[in-house]
């Protein structure tokens, strides 16, 4: 299941095998996993960035 979302998100094959693959759990693979989230996909997931929010609350 891990395999195919990280190909859906436009992944290579060798780089969606082995973190699918890693034993390592979801909060130490988030760096590596930050380089592939996009602003693009973020919005398209329904969420905003973190600066775009931050930017919403400090004008308010």
């Amino acid at each position: 299941m891990k395999y195919r979302m990280l190909k859906a998100l436009g992944m290579e094959h060798w780089k969606a095998k082995e973190l699918a693959c890693s034993r390592k759990g979801y909060w130490r693979m988030a760096k590596v996993l930050n380089q592939i989230f996009s602003k693009k996909i973020i919005a398209k997931l329904g969420y905003i960035s973190m600066l775009d929010y931050y930017l919403v609350v400090c004008e308010n």
